[in-house]
């Protein structure tokens, strides 16, 4: 789908125009993350840890489900029950992870109260099990640079925090944690050895990277990390630094 996509294969009509889906679909949310995370779900439990939750003490396990937008029903105090939708959530063997994505990285709109509503929601599910730990991942949203999405993920964390306890009494506190597009694409450009495919890691790379979401190093560079390679040739973190800059 993403290549039909990207090439201009696929086509949508509005009355008499005909749009190219390649001009819609770059500026749609849902797309960018079911294109990134149904390539991503395919990557071995501990390399999909290290790629999404790099930055906190848990581990994803093996994954045993996920669902892409589930609706959840909440009931906050002294109000009528609505529903949520988060991006995706990933049932695992030692944790439960909620995702909620934003097209970009800038501007910040991650907001806390969308954050502690699918918490609740979660909490008040039949997937609660007190004794699985939960962690709510936001993705976007936050700005671009790690030390940047941390600060904004703690700031939101405590205001998400503040409004469950006013709406939500009762609920744990909430454990949330943000990364940044950049930043994963960042991190799929270091070697994982053996145990991902070089191919799966150039197609979330290019959908990334279609989607405005890549890093641009010196070409200075290149020639350090061609040393380094073992193979004294170019290594696929090599390649990475030429893609950048080959669809900048």
């Amino acid at each position: 789908m993403f290549k039909a996509v990207k090439f201009g294969k696929i086509r949508l009509r509005e009355g008499l125009e005909e749009l190219r889906s390649a001009d819609i679909f770059k500026l749609n949310e849902d797309f960018l993350t079911a294109a990134v995370f149904s390539r991503l779900l395919y990557m071995p439990s501990e390399a999909l840890s290290t790629l999404l939750l790099r930055d906190v003490n848990v581990k994803l396990g093996e994954v045993a489900e996920s669902t892409f937008w589930p609706t959840w029903s909440v009931q906050p105090k002294d109000a009528e029950a609505h529903n949520v939708e988060p991006d995706l959530y990933i049932q695992s063997e030692g944790l439960d992870l909620i995702v909620e994505a934003k097209r970009y990285d800038d501007p910040v709109c991650q907001g806390p109260e969308q954050w502690a509503r699918e918490w609740a929601a979660w909490h008040q599910s039949d997937y609660f099990d007190p004794q699985k730990p939960v962690l709510l991942l936001a993705i976007g949203g936050l700005g671009t640079s790690p030390d940047t999405t941390k600060a904004r993920a703690q700031s939101a964390r405590d205001a998400a925090n503040n409004y469950l306890l006013t709406k939500f009494p009762g609920v744990p506190a909430i454990q949330a944690t943000g990364v940044s597009w950049r930043e994963i694409y960042v991190r799929l450009t270091e070697d994982p050895g053996d145990s991902v495919q070089a191919q799966l890691l150039r197609d979330i790379r290019e959908i990334l990277g279609y989607f405005g979401h890549r890093t641009c190093e010196h070409l200075v560079d290149l020639a350090r990390r061609m040393k380094d390679s073992k193979n004294s040739g170019i290594h696929l973190r090599s390649l990475s630094v030429l893609e950048g800059h080959l669809f900048t």
